[in-house]
């Protein structure tokens, strides 16, 4: 279970990311595409977790925001890379479930011990 999950933070750090770098090329080189995957993205994270204010930074591709880049000329390679990334880490998560009986809860408390084990060996404060 442990090479699956250090895949899943290591997937889910790499597509975040590559998410960001891509934001900020897309800010720099269509700011108007920009904003209308900020939009996208803040609404889906405001219907998704209504008890708190959204990242205004996109930090996934889900939905309406594949839905937008995927057709780009310019950017559909990687929105694609994205999205199989995205279902790589979901179907390692479905995995877990099923090997191990896990919830949802209890792989993401898993998942958060191991982030708090990264920072201390990097000697970075938990």
């Amino acid at each position: 279970m442990q090479a699956d999950v250090n895949s899943i933070l290591d997937l889910d750090f790499r597509r975040a990311n590559v998410c960001i770098k891509l934001f900020q090329t897309i800010l720099r080189d269509d700011p108007e595409l920009a904003a209308t995957w900020r939009d996208l993205h803040r609404d889906y994270m405001t219907a998704r977790y209504p008890h708190r204010a959204p990242v205004l930074t996109p930090l996934d591709l889900v939905r309406d925001s594949i839905a937008l880049l995927l057709p780009h000329p310019r950017y559909d390679y990687v929105a694609e890379w994205l999205d199989e990334w995205r279902e790589t880490s979901l179907s390692l998560r479905d995995d877990i479930y099923r090997e191990h009986g896990l919830t949802t809860r209890e792989l993401d408390a898993v998942l958060n011990a191991e982030l708090a084990r990264r920072r201390d060996r990097d000697g970075r404060e938990a």
